[in-house]
């Protein structure tokens, strides 16, 4: 029996595991054989070929008696398994794979170095950055790390993991050595420029600052905008407001299409405010107000021309500004700065009384003795919010927004709401508080509204409604973050909606935005290839799709290299096709069922040669082997094995 099943091994693919399991059950049959060493030693060598980590894990840990082999084998497949879990998302099960894996770390140095790396790295993608800092430091103090290609990213991401939890000197020590180490205008060194810049701004050193920021500015992959934008900020903090607005004005012209821009050109004001130039303040403020009307900084514009022409001894249009601002954008800070501006211009129009008949006029938040009520109802609620009391704090906030529906606080009392309901899963209490926030304009909440409103409409398979959500935080949004958010937002709700030429678009755009995580290009790269499917664009969807195949441990490379062959078939280029799939079956994949599929496509080129004997061989080997429950697979496998057996006698 052992010869035979080494000889099957020697000789024959195994695409669902049957050499595997053959020397499984000899092992377990045969405990005493004189072959047990070589049968423990194939098997090894048979689990370390195999793509389908998952169930190989399974058959090592029904192994009865274990040797050095074994735990050999079980270290590298519960690694390769807990990058498998990795590449589809799956964080929190691909680190306790890596720990798996790490109980058997002496076996394979490499091997537990690389799951010391990813452990860390999925705990990064979980937001938990004391963890990720605590495996990052571990893999870089293992010896023979610095051999590993991870090395320097590690660098890298131990500046980040410093940065976010505000540590900036522990961040520069990382940084620093990253860039020291590495070489390039890449957008990581470009973006590590920068990091480097915002720790020393956030520490008061600006002249450090400074050069982070001129060296990231040099690097066209990596946020120039920003660097100029900051350098701006540091000369003005200097004050050296000149320079400032040389440098916004170079910025304004050099990329006109920045997110950047409208606080450039606020920033501008402000700076020419400084000098006393109110003419060109003024200009700027309403650049800000004219071409930005939905930016975080029209509102503020507007507030600085109540406050220029207040200082310019224009009462009149001083009022007007400041009146719009109130009547605009309630509940926002710049209101409650707006009435307390009015305040002043009425005194000087020594008409207090006006003052009080507008004040009531607007009723609400606006007068004096309710926005004493008001500010000491608010703070009680956001005490429980803050504390994390979700559930008392609901009953507060919606106490408050009774009492008080055009309240100072309504803005943060409905995302408070939303929050909490957000967290509870109640995602219709959500949504209608997150969009009461998007209703009101650009605010301190807006960004995350926005995309919340977004991320819930698309759940809800509202995908017009999400649509314009993502549309509008894409144009809205001060954070990087957000903006990515935003493209990704739009590209998964075009996908679903029959707008292919529009998804191409932004899958495209996704693809090239250097900041994307890794499986978000592989995402787009795959939503961009179904829709020149649906466009009838054969040759773009057959080229985004060969490059998703390079790739088969993940389920969209899985699907992209069945969808080749598949395609293959479809023009005629059976011989090709079958080449995909003979590489498909010698790379493997976890994801079986499109290697099911692919399997049946085989049996119809066989089938078309008239080849029926050796068609039906392999529908046969498909269905005594393959472990999925879908129904098709084995319905079609069964449908065809009879019709080739009929035309094979």
């Amino acid at each position: 029996m052992f010869n035979y099943i080494k000889l099957n091994y020697e000789l024959s693919f195994s695409p669902f595991n049957e050499i595997v399991n053959s020397f499984l059950q000899f092992i377990e049959e045969f405990p005493n054989s004189e072959h047990i060493d070589a049968a423990y030693q194939y098997m090894g060598q048979a689990l370390l070929t195999t793509k389908n980590y998952r169930q190989a894990l399974e058959a090592m840990e029904s192994i009865g008696h274990k040797n050095a082999e074994v735990y050999r084998a079980m270290q590298r497949v519960a690694y390769l398994r807990g990058l498998e879990l990795f590449t589809n998302l799956q964080f929190t099960q691909s680190i306790d794979m890596f720990d798996y894996s790490l109980k058997y770390g002496s076996y394979d140095r490499d091997i537990k170095m690389g799951a010391l790396y990813w452990r860390a790295e999925a705990h990064y993608r979980l937001d938990d950055y004391a963890a990720a800092q605590k495996g990052y430091l571990e893999f870089l103090q293992t010896p023979g790390s610095r051999n590993m290609e991870e090395f320097l990213t590690a660098h890298y991401n131990m500046g980040y993991v410093s940065f976010k939890q505000n540590n900036y000197a522990e961040a520069q020590k990382w940084f620093t050595q990253y860039v020291n180490r590495s070489s390039g205008t890449t957008a990581m060194m470009g973006d590590a420029y920068n990091r480097l810049g915002d720790t020393y701004f956030m520490v008061r050193d600006f002249t450090n600052a400074m050069n982070w920021y001129d060296r990231a500015a040099g690097v066209p992959s990596g946020s120039p905008d920003y660097a100029m934008f900051q350098k701006a900020l540091a000369q003005g903090i200097g004050h050296n407001q000149q320079a400032k607005i040389r440098q916004l004005d170079k910025l304004i012209q050099m990329y006109p299409v920045s997110p950047y821009v409208d606080d450039a050109w606020y920033e501008m004001g402000r700076s020419y405010v400084h000098l006393n130039n109110l003419p060109d303040a003024i200009r700027a403020f309403k650049t800000v107000r004219d071409k930005y009307p939905r930016s975080s900084f029209a509102r503020k514009a507007m507030l600085q021309l109540g406050l220029v022409f207040y200082n310019s001894g224009d009462l009149g249009q001083s009022m007007v500004y400041y009146k719009r601002v109130v009547n605009e954008f309630p509940g926002t800070p710049e209101a409650e700065d707006a009435l307390l501006g009015l305040r002043n211009v009425y005194m000087d129009q020594n008409d207090p009384d006006g003052y009080i008949r507008y004040t009531n006029q607007i009723g609400g938040f606006a007068r004096v003795d309710e926005r004493q009520r008001d500010s000491l109802s608010y703070v009680a609620a956001e005490r429980l919010y803050m504390a994390g009391n979700c559930d008392q704090s609901l009953i507060q906030l919606e106490n408050y927004l009774r009492a008080y529906p055009q309240g100072r606080f309504v803005l943060n009392a409905h995302f408070y709401m939303a929050d909490c309901h957000y967290r509870a899963g109640n995602m219709d209490k959500a949504l209608t508080s997150f969009e009461f926030v998007t209703g009101r304009g650009k605010s301190l909440f807006s960004e995350d509204a926005l995309k919340y409103a977004g991320e819930i409409h698309f759940r809800k398979e509202n995908y017009t409604e999400a649509l314009g959500y993502f549309e509008r935080l894409e144009e809205e949004a001060d954070l990087e973050e957000n903006r990515q958010e935003a493209m990704i937002g739009q590209m998964r709700a075009l996908s679903k909606l029959t707008n292919p030429s529009a998804t191409v678009e932004v899958a495209g755009q996704v693809m090239a935005n250097t900041r994307m995580a890794p499986e978000i290009v592989r995402e787009a790269r795959y939503i961009k290839a179904l829709a020149h499917l649906s466009l009838g664009q054969k040759t773009g969807a057959l080229t985004e799709f060969r490059s998703l195949a390079e790739n088969t441990s993940s389920v969209e490379g899985a699907e992209a290299k069945y969808r080749v062959a598949q395609m293959l078939y479809d023009d005629q280029k059976k011989e090709e096709s079958e080449q995909v799939i003979f590489d498909f079956v010698n790379k493997g994949t976890p994801h079986q069922y499109w290697l099911a599929r692919s399997f049946i496509l085989l049996s119809d080129i066989y089938a078309d040669r008239q080849e029926f004997f050796q068609a039906a061989q392999y529908l046969e080997s498909l269905l005594e082997n393959y472990k999925g429950d879908e129904e098709d697979i084995r319905r079609v496998a069964e449908e065809k094995l009879e019709r080739y057996r009929g035309l094979g006698q």
